[in-house]
């Protein structure tokens, strides 16, 4: 009788896992294998898709090189650079002209991408904002007479699988957007060294500015992504895991964030993301990473 209850418990107990691993691996594959067009449409963020351009899907490896030498250009566009910004710093006087890696061109080889930029600044950026390209079509230099910066922003989750949101403010892109936390420019004299630009530098750099932790369990890359509108230009979208929970995010945010407010964490689910968007705004790359991040090709 003892050996039929024990046999019986073990029975229980095998069907029970086997059958928590099958609902495991259904949730799992409807997160990870929706296409990018349903995942807009279930987040409420379908007209995104026709703001922004998808140059590159998730990848292996990516290399971007960076060249001190300044891009020339004619000496009556660089007065009316220095005019433009001089009228800037009237209206954002605590922005400042920081060194910027313009985009060249973007290479893709079997699953691998690489990078070329050149040496820029914050004051060329915004003074040729009407100039700058809608879509990245091949045509190299893609900065030619402007300034195409490359970003890095992040898809964040909590140990306690929740999703880093805050509200951007004080900034000249996005300002009152909401925005997946980390995020920003490559700054060349903090991620290069040796002609090379490290992304996982900018990503650490950005983690600790805005969320006030010094690093990372693990992280993918989901893909490169052109804003056609606002800023137009290309963003290397990340998945990040985090070692931290969300209370020690809540605790380690604070006033010395000068960009951002009104920290949000939010289930690593779709239709709860969905629910918290609806009626919200939110910024054209920040709509596009987590569109990737729930979409089949994350």
């Amino acid at each position: 009788m003892y050996f039929k209850t024990e046999y019986a418990k073990n029975s229980a107990l095998y069907y029970q896992l086997v059958l928590t691993f099958i609902i495991f691996y259904f949730i799992n594959r409807v997160v990870k294998m929706m296409p990018i067009e349903e995942a807009a449409d279930v987040l409420g963020l379908g007209p995104f898709l026709l703001k922004g351009q998808l140059i590159s899907g998730p990848f292996k490896k990516i290399r971007v090189h960076y060249s001190e030498k300044k891009q020339k250009l004619p000496e009556n566009l660089s007065v009316q650079i220095k005019k433009d910004w001089e009228h800037h710093l009237e209206t954002h006087p605590s922005d400042f002209d920081g060194m910027l890696a313009s985009v060249i061109s973007i290479k893709q080889n079997n699953g691998d991408i690489t990078i070329r930029t050149r040496k820029s600044s914050f004051s060329v950026f915004s003074s040729l904002e009407k100039t700058r390209p809608t879509e990245i079509n091949g045509v190299v230099p893609i900065d030619r007479r402007n300034c195409i910066p490359l970003s890095v922003g992040a898809v964040a989750i909590t140990k306690d699988n929740k999703i880093v949101l805050a509200m951007r403010h004080d900034t000249t892109f996005d300002n009152k957007l909401l925005t997946f936390l980390p995020g920003g420019y490559i700054d060349p004299p903090a991620d290069e060294k040796n002609g090379k630009i490290s992304i996982l530098s900018c990503i650490k750099r950005e983690l600790k500015e805005e969320l006030g932790i010094k690093d990372y369990d693990r992280v993918k890359c989901l893909g490169i992504v052109h804003s056609k509108e606002s800023s137009k230009q290309p963003l290397v979208a990340v998945r990040l895991i985090l070692f931290d929970s969300s209370q020690s995010i809540r605790s380690a945010y604070g006033p010395k964030n000068c960009e951002s407010s009104n920290l949000c964490l939010i289930d690593n689910n779709i239709y709860a993301m969905a629910k918290f968007l609806n009626g919200k705004k939110i910024a054209i790359h920040d709509a596009w990473k987590i569109i990737l991040h729930f979409s089949y090709i994350a």
